[in-house]
């Protein structure tokens, strides 16, 4: 997770010297985050997208389709959708 920087600076006898102080956010970049990917739903169904960590995907269980991510950003458009070979829950045009 990302953390913030904050400079300080301090002086010393001989001068000022600079330093820099760690700032955690983490926890509240996890919040957002959540509140954020509570609102992900996939661009075909508008239905909620769950994610899978063992494959960095976002799925929409209910149609069979995975929506990769990369290097942290989801690509929910439909051309980026994969088709999961088990699904038997496409619709069918008859």
């Amino acid at each position: 997770m990302p953390f913030a920087r904050s400079l300080t600076t301090s002086s010393g006898g001989d001068g000022d010297s600079d330093s820099f102080a760690a700032t955690d956010t983490d926890s509240s970049h996890a919040n957002a985050w959540k509140e954020l990917e509570a609102m992900l739903v996939c661009p075909l169904s508008k239905e909620p997208l769950r994610f899978d960590s063992t494959t960095s995907e976002y799925i929409n269980d209910s149609i069979g389709v995975a929506y990769p991510v990369v290097n942290g950003i989801p690509f929910l458009s439909p051309h980026h959708g994969r088709i999961l070979s088990s699904s038997s829950k496409l619709p069918t045009c008859e």
